[in-house]
C-alpha cells in the first residue's frame, strides 16, 4: 500500500488558516437603504487584510504561537509515519517464513498503527478539530482590532462599502479608495512606505484620466481663409 497517500490534504500552509475572519466585506448601514438607491451612488472602498495581518507584529506573534503547536503534531504524524512504513517493509520480507499467526498479528499491529493515525489526523486538522478552535483563539483579538479599525475608518471616511480584495478579487481599483494604509496606521503599523507607492499610483491614475480626457475633447478647428482671395 502507498502510504504517502496516508498524508492528510488538511496539511495546508498556514497562510490559509481555517479562521473565519472577522471581516470579509463589511457593508455600512447598507441592507437599510440599498434596496431604495442605486448602487452607483454608494461610496465603495477597498482593503487588503492580508496585507495588514503581514506587518501586525500582533497577528504574527499569535500565528508563530498557532505554527509551533502544529509543528509538535506534525512531527507526531511523521513519526507515525514512519512506523507504518518501517512494519510494511519488515511484513514485505518475511511474510513467506512467518507463520499464519505471526502474519496475522502483524497485519493486524499495521492496520491499527494505519488506524490510529488517520484518526489523530482528523483529530488535529479535520474541520472543527484542534487546529480550527487554537486558531480561532490565537487569533481572534489581532483580527477583531484589524476589522475594527477598518470599520473606523470607514465610518470617518463616509463609506458605504468596503471589499477585502483578499477575498473578493477587484478587476479595476482606483487606488484613491484603498484604505490599507488607513488601516494599518489606525493599528500602529508603519506604513509610510506603502503610502509613498499609493500616492504614486493615486497620481499616476489622474495623469491617465487627464490624457484620456485630452484625446477625446474635441478640438475646435480654426476658419481658413479663401484661396481665391474673395470675402465671403
Amino acid at each position: 500500500m502507498n502510504t504517502q497517500s496516508m498524508l492528510h490534504p488538511t496539511l495546508r500552509p498556514m497562510r490559509h488558516i481555517v479562521f473565519r475572519r472577522v471581516l470579509l466585506v463589511l457593508i455600512v448601514g447598507l441592507t437599510v437603504w440599498l434596496p431604495q438607491c442605486a448602487l452607483a451612488q454608494a461610496k465603495v472602498g477597498f482593503v487588503s487584510t492580508q496585507a495588514v495581518r503581514d506587518r501586525f507584529q500582533e497577528f504574527k506573534t499569535a500565528q508563530q504561537r498557532l505554527e509551533a503547536v502544529t509543528s509538535d503534531w506534525k512531527r507526531e504524524m511523521e513519526e507515525q509515519l514512519t512506523a507504518i512504513n518501517v512494519l510494511e517493509v519488515e511484513i514485505q520480507k518475511k511474510r513467506l517464513v512467518w507463520s499464519d499467526v505471526e502474519r496475522r498479528e502483524k497485519d493486524s499491529i499495521l492496520t491499527k498503527r494505519k488506524r490510529d493515525r488517520e484518526e489523530y489526523v482528523r483529530k488535529k486538522f479535520n474541520a472543527g478539530g484542534e487546529f480550527d478552535t487554537l486558531a480561532v483563539s490565537y487569533l481572534r483579538p489581532a483580527e477583531t482590532k484589524i476589522a475594527a479599525a477598518v470599520q473606523d475608518i470607514a465610518s470617518s471616511d463616509n463609506y458605504d462599502i468596503i471589499l477585502d480584495k483578499g477575498v473578493q478579487p477587484l478587476l479595476v481599483a482606483n487606488p484613491r479608495y484603498d484604505i490599507t494604509v488607513k488601516v494599518m496606521e489606525k493599528l500602529g503599523i508603519y506604513a509610510d512606505d506603502l503610502k509613498t507607492k499609493q500616492q504614486e499610483a493615486v497620481d499616476r491614475e489622474d495623469r491617465q484620466k487627464q490624457d484620456q480626457q485630452k484625446r477625446v475633447t474635441p478640438q475646435r478647428r480654426r476658419p481658413t481663409k479663401p484661396t481665391d482671395g474673395s470675402e465671403k
